[in-house]
């Protein structure tokens, strides 16, 4: 929920950064990530990364709530081909639960309203979906935006901390790199899924193999 409404933020700030950036639908599964996908005449630099990321951060301390409205999908389309929202529009005519019923669908139109207090235009960004979202942007207080733009949101900062700590030392543990760095094996054009032992490799390779023998002995197992 946390990651879903942080989506929408991101939205909203690419919306206030970029006027006229076309946005599509958001992710499916927020397990980990919260992205949109952005139609704009180039591609976002970390520079922009920076600055979208910093808007995010004045919405969530605007603690702005989330508008809901449930509309029929003819009432959905006209509302974004109102506000030029091609990629959106083309998506209410073919989803499949447009094809299956096409005229008494309905959609629930979601934005992350503007506050009084705010600066932002009058234009808020608006998506068409089902999905909980916290009550005001405040709950994604802890929100960094990675690469994409994709980003991850967690309920404090203590949680994201420790996320980004855990996916820095999968970074750190990456066997790939370790092959590499240690000199313990090597991939070839020839068999791409396939690592080549160097002398140093095999040596960690062997001792693996005698010390799951010695686990077969002594747990009863045999090899076949």
């Amino acid at each position: 929920m946390i990651r879903h409404s942080a989506e929408h933020v991101l939205a909203d700030a690419v919306e206030r950064l970029f006027p006229g950036t076309i946005i599509d639908a958001g992710r499916q599964d927020h397990a980990e990530k919260f992205q949109y996908d952005f139609r704009f005449p180039r591609g976002f630099t970390p520079e922009d990364l920076e600055k979208i990321e910093t808007e995010m951060a004045r919405i969530v301390a605007e603690d702005r709530p989330f508008e809901r409205q449930v509309v029929s999908r003819e009432q959905a389309r006209e509302i974004f081909r109102g506000r030029g929202e091609e990629i959106k529009l083309f998506a209410s005519r073919t989803s499949r639960q447009a094809r299956r019923s096409p005229c008494s669908a309905t959609a629930t139109s979601s934005t992350c309203a503007a506050g009084r207090t705010s600066s932002a235009p009058a234009r808020s960004a608006r998506s068409a979906c089902s999905r909980p979202r916290a009550p005001t942007s405040r709950a994604t207080s802890a929100t960094r935006c990675c690469s994409g733009i994709y980003g991850t949101a967690f309920a404090g900062r203590e949680e994201l901390d420790a996320y980004f700590a855990k996916i820095e030392e999968a970074r750190r543990r990456d066997h790939r790199r370790l092959g590499r760095e240690l000199d313990l094996f090597s991939f070839s054009p020839l068999a791409p899924a396939s690592p080549f032992f160097h002398p140093r490799g095999a040596v960690v390779y062997n001792e693996l193999v005698a010390f799951m023998r010695e686990l077969y002995k002594i747990y009863g197992y045999q090899e076949w």
